[in-house]
């Protein structure tokens, strides 16, 4: 018969961090962000690591890239070669303002600046469903659909039917495609300048 004393070992310690400033953290829609797994165990200490909600091609890992496109908790469990676990959990808030930037003013003279009114946006904005340019009558004189967003190859070039538009305010609508599959439609005015 022999008496021993064991020591108690460390408590399993588990945190869930992004490398988002704030508390909860706040991810603009459409970007993405590290969660990283902090613990006091070595690599070789994990028996397992599973996320909720899962992220594909995250098994195991300490650090998932992830990109919500509304509120999401996520929750990290791990357990240790002797059965021990624990569970640690983060919030992640969407800023879901929208940021987009059509100039007020353009000039179609071909210099290279600010010849096309074009829409410009955050990754927010993942595509551009339609954008129409309207005269001060109502008319449509320039329409596009199903573009990319921050391109102005696909603006308004400033003619109407082939031929220099006089110069002039108008209108522009465009509704938009936003990730995770929600739209949006904006307006605006833009005066063409000679």
């Amino acid at each position: 018969e022999q008496q021993a004393t064991l020591p108690e070992p460390p408590p399993l310690g588990l945190e869930l961090t992004s490398d988002l400033p704030g508390n909860p953290p706040l991810l603009k829609l459409g970007e993405s962000t590290n969660l990283r797994v902090l613990t006091n165990l070595a690599p070789g200490q994990i028996s397992s690591l599973t996320w909720e909600p899962e992220i594909p091609g995250c098994d195991n890992c300490l650090v998932a890239n992830v990109s919500p496109v509304r509120r999401t908790d996520y929750l990290v469990t791990l357990e240790d070669a002797n059965g021990c676990r624990s569970t640690a959990g983060l919030t992640i808030l969407i800023d879901n303002n929208l940021r987009v930037f059509v100039p007020n003013a353009f000039s179609p003279n071909d210099d290279g600046i600010n010849d096309r009114l074009a829409l410009l946006a955050g990754p927010e904005v993942t595509q551009v469903l339609s954008f129409r340019v309207a005269d001060r009558w109502g008319s449509i004189v320039f329409q596009q659909q199903n573009i990319p967003p921050n391109d102005p190859q696909y603006g308004w070039d400033g003619r109407v039917k082939g031929k220099p538009a006089s110069p002039g305010v108008f209108a522009w609508f465009a509704e938009l495609e936003l990730a995770g599959g929600r739209r949006s439609v904006v307006s605006g005015e833009a005066a063409l300048l000679r």
